[in-house]
């Protein structure tokens, strides 16, 4: 594939997806109910993650047409997974069955792209897991990141924003060295930036289930495929995304000491918390946005300096920034009370 091929078909994206989106914002096309629970003010369409699945499917076939296809199960458990997405954006589907299907599609994207093979140990030495308990902890790995990027997917710009790092971390990481994969996550990343360009600016779109499902697993999926080439890479990745994974992991623990459900909507996740404190939804996301970019700096720079051990000092690091930026953010809130930048015209994610 040439330079000028490549090119055409991040324009492609770009145009496509500021198309599809206003489309689907002036028709009025799979508007999402405001709840007590929602963000938004005025109607706004959950359209924006179908719009994106467009573009990867093309993407792909696009990538097969060139003769460098991504990794077969990876692309076809991503698709399965948007479709679940969409069923959930235009039905009613309990929780426990979209939990259900979630488990199943992790389970079968284990086996398919591989088990988790080693975990690294702060003296820099690893431990090598046998299969069963490899494809085990992958499965575990792949539901539990799914539901934390759904979960955040929460304010203008935050899954946004965090799917576009998340997915250059891993064209720069070398996409476990499959050129259509690379195709696949440069092409994507560069319409989710244009997505998320147009969900900041306006709040009329945002991602729905069809997006955060679709591009969780391409997230997670992505990086265990890099795994089984370069094992650093799927921990720098996770590393990045402490600030989602720390945040989701307290909140469902605090409801859970509380007797609270920890299926049920709720505002009760630190990035909530500070909206309703008075911060913006750009100022919000833009924080988690910085972490993770820093978090996965730092996590690249150690590993390639200091092994697995490097790995270590990154994790300490990045929950430490986290709780440190955190507190400061609340603290500012209780002093001042203003947020940082001014809202958007309409709060939508």
């Amino acid at each position: 594939m040439s330079l000028l091929s490549l090119l055409m078909a991040l324009a492609a994206s770009l145009i496509f997806i500021f198309l599809a989106t206003s489309v689907m914002v002036k028709r009025g096309w799979m508007i999402d109910v405001i709840t007590r629970r929602s963000n938004h003010r005025n109607l706004a369409s959950r359209g924006g993650g179908t719009c994106l699945l467009v573009v990867v499917t093309f993407t792909m076939l696009m990538a097969i047409g060139f003769g460098m296809p991504p990794p077969p199960p990876l692309f076809i458990m991503v698709l399965c997974a948007g479709a679940l997405g969409v069923l959930d954006d235009v039905t009613t589907m309990t929780p426990l069955t979209k939990l259900g299907l979630m488990v199943l599609l992790s389970m079968v994207m284990a086996q398919l792209v591989g088990p988790l093979q080693s975990i690294p140990m702060p003296m820099g030495n690893s431990i090598i897991l046998p299969q069963g308990g490899g494809i085990f902890l992958s499965s575990f790995m792949i539901l539990a990141f799914v539901n934390i990027y759904n979960f955040m997917d929460g304010l203008n710009g935050m899954a946004g924003s965090a799917g576009v790092i998340g997915l250059t971390f891993l064209v720069m990481l070398g996409a476990g060295g499959s050129a259509g994969l690379f195709l696949l996550l440069f092409v994507t990343a560069t319409a989710l930036y244009g997505f998320t360009i147009r969900n900041v600016l306006t709040g009329r779109i945002f991602l729905g289930d069809a997006g955060s499902l679709s591009l969780g697993f391409l997230l997670i999926g992505s990086a265990l495929y890099a795994h089984q080439t370069d094992s650093y890479t799927l921990y720098v990745f996770l590393i990045a995304f402490l600030p989602f994974i720390i945040d989701t992991t307290v909140t469902l623990f605090r409801r859970w000491r509380m007797k609270k459900s920890i299926f049920n909507a709720h505002k009760e996740h630190f990035y909530q918390k500070l909206r309703l404190k008075g911060y913006s939804h750009q100022a919000v996301s833009a924080t988690y946005g910085a972490m993770i970019l820093i978090n996965g700096a730092v996590a690249y720079s150690l590993s390639h300096g200091f092994g697995g051990g490097g790995l270590w000092i990154a994790a300490i690091f990045a929950i430490g920034l986290y709780a440190v930026s955190i507190r400061l953010l609340f603290q500012k809130a209780a002093s001042k009370g203003a947020p940082i930048l001014a809202p958007s015209a309409n709060i939508a994610e």
